[in-house]
């Protein structure tokens, strides 16, 4: 990449990550001098759980998985995409005990990621009140986006919880057709259901033609089904 394309990216990301109008010169300097953007193709580890951080991450595009390890087993927790920090959760419960990476963080398809120095987003929230109150509305919004996400899935049935999970990508590709980005053991694991019945229940999809599957794509054949199954989780 070009030097002058490469700057431009990173403009596009300082715009993304920060609101600059409560920042002064000096301080747009600091974040400018210390951001980067960086492309993740698919199945990359973007960062490990209990390595040191090192940065703040904003996702500007693409899936990341979460992945939390135990006892030498590792299990998906979480999926996000699009416009989020993904590890700020783990910045502000760390910042000042060792600074460790709750989760290993994997990009499910291509993203591009904002990288800014953890040691600057420290002195900014030290010094700037305005910029320490955009990022606790940050991690507000975050937090409450899992805990919603969580709560919706685990008081739905397994039907239920299996069609909210194809809707929420339908919705990020904004397509009835798509290649489905987890695997069935990483959606049994995320929807806290055994793989046979995720296997058994997007066969029984399959054969009532709610969906066709084909591999790893899915393409939704009623919609309205699958609706009234979310609707009913709700």
């Amino acid at each position: 990449m070009k030097s002058e394309d490469k700057n431009k990216e990173n403009s596009k990301c300082i715009a993304d990550i920060l609101k600059l109008e409560f920042l002064n010169t000096e301080e747009k300097k600091m974040i400018k001098d210390n951001v980067v953007s960086i492309i993740y193709p698919k199945d990359t580890i973007i960062c490990k759980q209990d390595e040191e951080i090192e940065y703040l991450y904003f996702l500007k595009s693409g899936i990341v998985k979460f992945y939390k390890q135990d006892n030498n087993t590792k299990k998906l927790s979480f999926i996000t995409y699009d416009n989020i920090f993904i590890n700020i959760l783990s910045i502000f419960k760390n910042i000042d005990i060792g600074k460790k990476n709750e989760y290993t963080l994997l990009a499910a398809e291509e993203c591009e990621v904002c990288l800014i120095k953890i040691d600057v987003v420290k002195e900014l929230l030290m010094k700037n009140g305005d910029f320490s109150y955009h990022l606790i509305k940050e991690i507000a919004t975050g937090s409450l986006y899992i805990l919603n996400t969580y709560v919706s899935i685990y008081r739905r049935q397994v039907k239920e919880r299996i069609a909210f999970l194809i809707l929420f990508f339908r919705e990020y590709y904004n397509d009835n057709s798509y290649s489905f980005p987890l695997s069935r053991v990483e959606m049994a694991e995320m929807l806290d259901v055994a793989r046979e019945n995720i296997i058994r229940t997007l066969q029984e999809f399959n054969k009532d033609g709610i969906v066709e599957l084909k591999g790893k794509k899915i393409t939704i054949k009623n919609l309205d089904i699958l609706l009234k199954l979310n609707k009913m989780g709700k």
